[in-house]
């Protein structure tokens, strides 16, 4: 109930969408996942009974699934000795994942939610790496700036796609490229598509990857169901269970319909 009531009113003001967002995002920080839970994706399996092919530090295969879909949204580029922007960072793990195995020049995550960013300052102290607080519409940095954005699981909060848009193909470098996923409505697809063709970018790829997306949320259930009910209040664990789409909640059964779609875009700026 909790978590329809928060959709709903998310969609019905832009303002008030943002003003409940960061609320919440604030108040999951107040919890102390951030630790246990470094990432706030749904993951990315190509089966159900997990992958072991992308090589990790022992340390980082707790967090195979999540890590996996950041290996799979950045690989079709090349980020070595590049200069990289995270929009919606969330708690670094993707950003320190990314810096530590794919070696780019320097990496930036931004967030609007300033306690995970002074949690990612903090945490997550690696050369080349450094976290601000940001806003997607207007992102705090200079035309051409960077040559790849990395926007994971994050869009789908914003007011205005348009303007996030307007705003990446603005800090991108010719030649530049938005390694772009997230989850849709199945009748907002189009939707979409219509905002990237128009934002001045190129379309290189897209994939829908809603099954290994389905995948991963059954292979990591148990670990989910286990945090939430170890690190938060007992009234709060359905509603929890729901925002991350565990098994049985209403957003893993939308998963499993076809109800709502996870989509892999990357998008090119060209030369003028």
């Amino acid at each position: 109930m909790i978590y329809r009531t928060f959709q709903y009113l998310c969609r019905t003001s832009p303002v008030l969408n943002r003003t409940i967002q960061k609320a919440v995002y604030q108040y999951l920080a107040k919890l102390g996942l951030e630790v246990e839970l470094p990432f706030m994706n749904f993951g990315y399996m190509d089966s159900i009974h997990g992958d072991d092919t992308l090589p990790l530090d022992p340390e980082d295969e707790p967090h195979r699934s999540c890590i996996q879909l950041y290996h799979n949204i950045v690989c079709p580029v090349d980020i070595e000795d590049k200069r990289v922007l995270e929009v919606g960072c969330g708690h670094g793990g993707g950003a320190s994942y990314l810096t530590r195995y794919m070696k780019p020049r320097s990496f930036v995550g931004i967030d609007f939610s300033p306690r995970a960013i002074d949690f990612c300052n903090q945490w997550h102290e690696i050369e080349g790496l450094q976290f601000m607080h940001g806003d997607a519409h207007q992102l705090p940095f200079e035309d051409e700036s960077f040559d790849a954005v990395v926007n994971v699981e994050s869009s789908h909060r914003y007011n205005r796609m348009d303007i996030f848009l307007s705003e990446v193909h603005r800090v991108l470098r010719p030649n530049g490229h938005l390694l772009f996923t997230d989850v849709r409505i199945h009748s907002e697809v189009e939707e979409l598509r219509d905002f990237l063709n128009n934002s001045n970018l190129k379309l290189i790829e897209e994939e829908r990857i809603t099954q290994k997306i389905c995948n991963a949320l059954d292979f990591d259930h148990e670990r989910k169901v286990t945090l939430v009910r170890e690190h938060t209040p007992r009234l709060l664990h359905n509603s929890l269970l729901d925002l991350w789409a565990a098994k049985g909640s209403k957003p893993y059964k939308w998963f499993k319909t076809g109800k709502w779609e996870y989509l892999r875009y990357v998008l090119c700026k060209e030369e003028s």
